[in-house]
């Protein structure tokens, strides 16, 4: 009896100890689902906002009154995860005479400027915000009007010495300049292959390290954003060849850019040949150019040194995806960033990617293009 007993109650023990396990099996599931679906709903809400290129939203908390960042766009227009932010703008005065090229590094620049300076040769102002670039130049000298562009970006601005006029821009507007002969040296090095003054360079490690040296590696840049869009390549069905042609002061520095429908975006050529990058040995791709139209040159000083206004209005051709459109721009102060927009008066939407603007004064302004 006592042994039936005891055998009863060791399997009312086993039943409730199976019917305690289902239970909490039950209960798992409940709160692993619970969790993959708040994960789930986390990952979509990511995805949604990333695709939309908001930079931030408020918290699905119960605190509504905590904001996260989620998600911001670099100067390229590309969603960068909070966390994996590229660096601190970095700007850097390029020369191009004939004799410095290929250059190094423009075709990883997230925006280039070109315009003349002094004999009507052009300089390039591009502006990185890339690790890994291990030369980048030859870097030459700044001009007044390249401080302006300088300035929209809040940005580091590498350079060899200036004009007066730059020079005195660089100090009165505190921008955040590494200059090679004014105690900045250590940012750079000469190429001995090369003659001097055009073998001056850089790169994105000794750039870097300016950066933390003025503490803005861990800095948010001020300056307003561009807006950006999807591709919206040209279709198969188009026979003729998209270019544009700039002659700019011609010979060297005429400036032509041929469209490549397969990826969309358009082959730079640079003095009739193809210009190419000493680090990729490839051709210069952009995605989006800017031709920016200015007023007239407004003086020839000293030494040949140019006086250019850009921080008025005035037309402006876009080209993307193998068309074009006919708009304005727009620059109100010297800090501002330039606009661009369309003949309605609707800002520009660029493409994700490279944007290279050339900035031509009235009188040298003729584009061919199609």
């Amino acid at each position: 009896m006592k042994d039936k007993k005891e055998n009863k109650n060791k399997k009312q023990f086993f039943e409730d100890y199976s019917c305690m396990n289902q239970l909490l099996i039950v209960v798992g599931f409940l709160i692993l689902g619970g969790i993959l679906s708040w994960t789930y709903l986390g990952l979509t809400t990511a995805q949604t906002i990333a695709d939309s290129g908001i930079s931030s939203v408020q918290s699905s908390s119960q605190d509504e009154d905590q904001s996260i960042k989620v998600v911001k766009r670099n100067l390229k227009g590309e969603i960068v995860a909070e966390g994996l932010q590229v660096p601190y703008p970095m700007g850097v005065m390029i020369e191009n005479l004939p004799s410095t090229r290929p250059q190094s590094g423009l075709q990883n620049a997230s925006i280039v400027y070109e315009t003349f300076v002094e004999g009507l040769a052009t300089r390039f102002l591009a502006i990185f915000e890339k690790n890994g670039l291990e030369k980048i130049g030859p870097v030459r000298s700044a001009r007044p009007y390249y401080t302006q562009w300088v300035s929209e970006y809040d940005s580091l601005y590498a350079h060899c010495g200036g004009s007066p006029e730059a020079l005195i821009n660089i100090y009165n507007w505190e921008l955040n300049s590494i200059n090679q002969i004014s105690g900045d040296w250590q940012y750079y090095w000469r190429d001995s292959t090369k003659f001097a003054p055009h073998n001056l360079y850089t790169s994105s490690e000794l750039l870097y390290r300016a950066l933390v040296d003025k503490e803005l590696a861990n800095q948010e840049p001020l300056y307003q954003a561009w807006n950006f869009k999807d591709d919206q390549p040209a279709t198969a069905e188009l026979i003729e060849e998209k270019y544009i042609k700039l002659p700019m002061s011609g010979g060297s520095w005429a400036v032509e850019y041929k469209y490549d429908l397969e990826q969309n975006n358009y082959l730079r050529y640079n003095g009739g040949v193809e210009h190419q990058d000493m680090l990729t040995n490839e051709t210069i791709r952009v995605k989006n150019v800017v031709v920016q139209i200015i007023p007239e040159i407004v003086a020839f000083g000293e030494l040949g040194r140019l006086t250019l206004e850009i921080e008025s209005g005035g037309e402006a051709l876009i080209f993307m995806d193998g068309g074009y459109n006919i708009g304005t721009w727009k620059k109100e102060g010297t800090t501002d960033r330039t606009m661009f927009y369309y003949s309605d008066g609707a800002e520009v939407e660029f493409n994700v990617g490279n944007t290279w603007i050339e900035v031509v004064p009235k009188g040298y302004e003729t584009v061919e293009y199609n």
